[in-house]
């Protein structure tokens, strides 16, 4: 399968500042209708998962983060229960207003309840898996945009052991992958995510949980710098991603991702965390990232980028930058 890059046109957008109240609620104005295009040499996609606070919708998150950034945000992830309905109108807003997205989608329904991995890979016509994997590849195409499809990232953490093992997660993800594409979906690439650390070991590690580059077109890496005093290792995000960095070379033919990122303030330097931010984008933007598809900043809780002036203003600049935004 091809792995071209899935980005979207977008119009040059300024965003107005009018006031911090009616900046949080305010829609961004009109950008190009999304498409794919061929894809851009070396450059990168910036992005985020926007955590709704204070019974903000998903779209009114989105909005008031894009006020806060006076820039839009070119990528959005979402987090999907493996029984969620996709897509909805607020996917079909971030469609038609140019924002590229990442669906993260465990094998985990709405209730907790975790079905099987070797189920999913034996699913027969009929079957309730089998039905939900139907019902995916109608909404996918029905969605009609390119999308980053997260197939049950980080396999390996133990609350996944209720899924299955590795043998049987790289058979269900070889049975959804090849499902989609006898079912006519050609707007998904499939990534392949794993903390950072995980793609460094040599047991139980990437290689274990890896189903093959037939059905993977994107590698990623997951992880977030969670130290904020003096007695742990404030880790840049180049260091987290390190390991699949170096994992992933051993695979040329796909690109590498971030699905997920971020950190916390520092309690022993204010402008620890805004540094983190500029040396993200500036490393990242090098020569040694040059296939880097696309970074999800995790953008929640204490990882948040208004956390302070200083790692806003850092954002700013990120979300800002020709090179993560073309």
């Amino acid at each position: 399968m091809a792995t071209a890059t899935l980005r979207h046109a977008r119009a040059s957008v300024t965003v107005t500042l009018a006031g911090a109240l009616v900046a949080l609620v305010a829609a961004v104005p009109l950008a190009a209708p999304a498409r794919a295009v061929d894809p851009v040499v070396g450059a990168s996609i910036i992005g985020a998962h926007v955590d709704p606070v204070n019974g903000q919708t998903g779209r009114q998150a989105v909005q008031a983060l894009e006020a806060q950034l006076g820039a839009p945000i070119p990528l959005v992830s979402e987090y999907l229960a493996w029984n969620a309905t996709f897509p909805t109108a607020y996917h079909k807003w971030l469609r038609d207003s140019a924002h590229d997205l990442v669906l993260l989608v465990k094998l985990k329904r709405n209730d907790g309840s975790r079905p099987k991995w070797a189920d999913l890979a034996n699913a027969q016509p009929g079957s309730s898996l089998y039905n939900d994997m139907m019902r995916w590849a109608n909404g996918l195409k029905a969605y009609g945009a390119p999308v980053y499809f997260v197939f049950h990232k980080e396999p390996n953490e133990s609350p996944n052991k209720t899924n299955g093992s590795a043998t049987d997660y790289k058979a269900a993800w070889a049975r959804f992958v090849t499902f989609m594409r006898k079912q006519g979906v050609a707007n998904a690439q499939y990534v392949f995510a794993m903390a950072g650390s995980i793609y460094g070991r040599s047991t139980n590690g990437a290689d274990t949980w890896y189903p093959g580059d037939q059905y993977v077109d994107i590698i990623a890496s997951t992880g977030v710098n969670s130290c904020s005093g003096s007695t742990c290792k404030y880790r840049q995000q180049a260091s987290i991603m390190a390991p699949m960095v170096r994992w992933a070379a051993g695979h040329p033919t796909k690109r590498i991702a971030v699905a997920e990122g971020g950190t916390v303030e520092s309690n022993i330097d204010d402008t620890r965390k805004a540094t983190w931010i500029d040396n993200a984008r500036t490393t990242l933007a090098g020569a040694g990232y040059q296939n880097l598809e696309f970074y999800s900043y995790r953008h929640y809780g204490s990882y948040r980028l208004d956390t302070s002036t200083g790692s806003l203003g850092a954002a700013r600049t990120w979300f800002s930058d020709p090179y993560w935004t073309s």
